[in-house]
């Protein structure tokens, strides 16, 4: 075992050890009056020896168990079993309680054995109530009401965005230190990759990355920023990643082999989250895409068909770090969460964009994928095919893990920093989606002095975009769009000013 790795475990050992300690037996006077109260002193108890080792969400309806560094759900209901503590508590008291009966007998005192006695039947009678499965019920219904409960409300869940729990322990991504977990961290989406430290190395990740960008460091080193952003859960950038390229470039590798590594911390949404919706659903209707997105730190959505449009307004929201709000399809409330999320865009076309919708250009990042792995690499651009790579990279997941702190940790010294190839390529981008601006340029004079009356010009768009196969805006549109751009008069017509026809 490596020293920084004993180190860790080590720490999180103490952590432990310290915690245990803190949860000391609940007194004799406590326990007796929770069993003269009913169920609601059953449930007092049960809150005292259950106090950060289980809570309720309300939200969702369901019971969760602290597993060491984390929350998960009690999907056994290994609550209900947990009762046998109370049980167990009343048991010792009532066999406390029949010894000083009769001690107390013995050297004469019927008094302090008569109460002694009377004690140990109240503990009895308790017993025997809770051996009902329909008392144990209703103790868990109080156990899980009000402030001073096992219950949360549900908003309390993942809002750390720095913090990320692991199985041995959880990361501060501040700065990259390793402490145990705590129960008021309230993590209960984790990494399944264990932590062995900042310098875990991963060579076959890093030769990976050399092959699908042909060795370009930079663009190496700012992916590593871009997805060490993600990693932190805290959306400050707003930004739209898109990752474009043909087939077999190694986009759905490198994705798949980030989702083993963070497990429910990642993972795909259905892409017409992103595309107009013809038929919406109602608002009060369950929204499990938008839940799904819920304490996630990596999501993409993946495979735009051709000539889709993107719905700018649904993925301005997504992006934008808004409060989001959605039900799970068994939820019984609507729930509000500031978003974790780095929404990616995997696809071998690019969406449709409007060009001059300045705050989601903005946002976008387009990363190129130009590299192409086959059998028989025959072209520049082609490299050969290693079929196991997936395994390969599956195997160096705690390297991995490491790569995507140092990029968080580097991401916070000194930003994003696209790299010059990613500003051109997003600038073309924009360019390719202007139709208006191609137009422009084929058939107008864009000067002072031209004008054109509105009805030539949208007639002239027409045919122009009939002959380059293009669908044209309609009048309406076309129209908001000229005189965004250029001044225009009235006079029972309109008429467009620094603009002319091409004769």
């Amino acid at each position: 075992m490596a020293p920084e790795e004993a180190g860790i475990r080590e720490k999180v050992c103490k952590k432990l050890v310290q915690e245990r300690r803190e949860h000391a037996a609940p007194s004799d006077d406590f326990v007796f009056r929770c069993a003269m109260d009913g169920q609601r002193g059953d449930a007092r108890l049960l809150v005292k020896l259950l106090k950060d080792r289980y809570c309720f969400d309300h939200a969702s309806g369901s019971w969760y168990r602290w597993a060491d560094h984390f929350w998960v759900e009690d999907k056994v209901n290994a609550i209900l079993v947990e009762l046998d503590q109370v049980v167990g508590v009343y048991e010792h008291q009532s066999q406390k309680a029949g010894w000083q009966a009769v001690k107390a007998f013995k050297g004469g005192n019927e008094a302090l054995a008569k109460e002694a006695e009377q004690r140990r039947q109240v503990f009895l009678k308790k017993i025997s109530k809770l051996q009902r499965r329909d008392w144990r019920r209703d103790i868990l219904q109080f156990a899980a009401a009000g402030p001073a409960s096992l219950g949360i409300s549900g908003g309390e869940w993942d809002r750390h965005p720095y913090l990320l729990a692991c199985p041995n322990g959880v990361i501060d991504l501040r700065d990259g230190s390793f402490r145990g977990g705590r129960p008021e961290d309230y993590l209960k989406t984790i990494c399944p990759t264990e932590w062995r430290g900042l310098h875990e190395p991963a060579p076959r990740w890093q030769s990976f990355l050399a092959d699908i960008f042909d060795g370009d460091e930079e663009l190496i080193s700012f992916l590593k920023r871009l997805l060490g952003y993600s990693l932190s859960g805290e959306v400050v950038e707003h930004i739209f990643p898109i990752l474009w390229g043909g087939g077999r470039n190694g986009k759905s590798t490198l994705l798949e082999s980030l989702h083993h590594v963070l497990g429910p911390l990642s993972g795909a949404v259905p892409s017409e989250l992103l595309l107009k919706q013809f038929h919406p659903r109602s608002s009060a209707a369950p929204s499990p895409d938008i839940m799904a997105l819920r304490g996630k730190r990596l999501v993409w959505a993946s495979e735009i068909e051709e000539g889709r449009k993107l719905d700018t307004a649904k993925t301005k929201w997504l992006v934008g770090g808004d409060t989001l709000i959605g039900r799970d399809p068994h939820g019984k409330r609507m729930v509000s969460f500031i978003p974790t999320h780095t929404l990616f865009l995997l696809t071998n076309h690019r969406p449709r964009l409007a060009a001059d919708d300045d705050a989601v250009w903005e946002r976008v990042f387009l990363v190129p994928f130009t590299m192409s792995f086959v059998d028989q690499p025959m072209a520049p651009h082609q490299r050969p095919r290693d079929k196991e790579i997936s395994e390969k990279l599956k195997k160096e997941a705690p390297g991995i893990l490491s790569w995507l702190v140092q990029g968080c940790l580097e991401c916070q010294k000194v930003g994003l920093q696209p790299p010059p190839m990613v500003v051109a390529a997003t600038r073309e981008y924009r360019q390719s989606e202007d139709t208006l601006q191609d137009f422009f340029d084929d058939c107008c004079i864009l000067a002072p002095h031209a004008q054109v009356k509105a009805g030539e010009l949208y007639e002239a768009y027409r045919d122009w975009c009939n002959r380059n196969g293009l669908k044209p805006l309609n009048g309406k549109s076309f129209g908001q769009k000229l005189r965004a751009r250029f001044s225009w008069k009235k006079s029972g017509i309109i008429i467009y000013e620094g603009i002319g026809l091409k004769m």
